[in-house]
Order: structure tokens, then sequence, then C-alpha cells
């Protein structure tokens, strides 16, 4: 993954921006791919939590 396509999917996610900053961040100090891998994996898997409890609470209403 190229550098600016991870910090373009950083920003779109829905983390606060400490967060956003502590990937981008890291990324740029030199992890290595496979570690950026497992970053993109968590960002995705958090996304996919914050858009279930999004849809379990819109359905309670």
């Amino acid at each position: 993954m190229k550098q600016d396509d991870f910090i373009e999917m950083v920003k779109k996610s829905g983390f606060d921006e400490g967060i956003k900053q502590l990937f981008i961040t890291s990324y740029c100090i030199g992890y290595d791919q496979g570690r950026v891998e497992q970053m993109k994996n968590v960002i995705d898997r958090i996304d996919l939590i914050t858009a279930e409890r999004q849809m379990e609470f819109a359905t309670r209403q």
C-alpha cells in the first residue's frame, strides 16, 4: 500500500484526530509493510464494529 493511499484511508476513518495522527505518524516513521497491513486491518475492523453499533442503535428506536 502506498503512503498516500494509507494516509487517505486513515483520514476517512471514523477515528478522532489523535488516533488518526498516531496511525499516520507510525506509518511515516518507517513501519514495515507487514505492520502497515496490520494497521489497515485494525482500521477496517473498527470501522465495521462502529457501523454495526450504529445499525443496532437505529433499529432499537
